[in-house]
């Protein structure tokens, strides 16, 4: 897979991973939807010790978000670029959008869909749905 790039909204925040993902999904998550003001977030997962991030010193801050997951972000324009989770740590979790370079995979699913926005119409895109306590249960459409 070859490698992918992607940058805060300011660009003071750049990163590379190569090799390029491992899975694409949609998070319907309380959480994502409230950190990014969506219905829902599209997540890249990618290796951890192939992620290289460029910014100067102080350029990117972090905020607990639970008791498991940070996320990091460019101080100066706010864009979130990734997320890390205990017990995920050989994995980071980048936003899609923030992508500069295009990525071979499609979204596996829609996860945690159980708790979705109640005001969403239900995905036309075919992806399973997941939800139930873990949020990675397949549901039946």
């Amino acid at each position: 897979m070859n490698s992918v790039c992607g940058q805060c909204y300011c660009g003071a925040c750049r990163y590379t991973v190569d090799p390029g993902p491992i899975q694409v999904i949609h998070c319907h998550c309380s959480m994502c939807r409230r950190q990014h003001g969506a219905a829902f977030s599209t997540w890249v997962s990618v290796g951890a010790q192939r992620f290289t991030l460029d910014a100067q010193e102080g350029a990117v801050r972090s905020f607990a978000v639970s008791e498991r997951t940070t996320k990091f972000f460019c101080a100066a324009c706010g864009t979130t670029l990734y997320h890390v989770t205990r017990g995920y740590d050989n994995v980071i979790g980048l936003l899609a959008g923030t992508l500069r370079t295009p990525v071979e995979l499609r979204p596996t699913g829609h996860y945690f869909y159980s708790d979705r926005a109640d005001w969403t119409a239900p995905p036309s895109d075919g992806l399973p749905l997941c939800g139930g306590p873990s949020g990675f249960e397949q549901l039946v459409r």
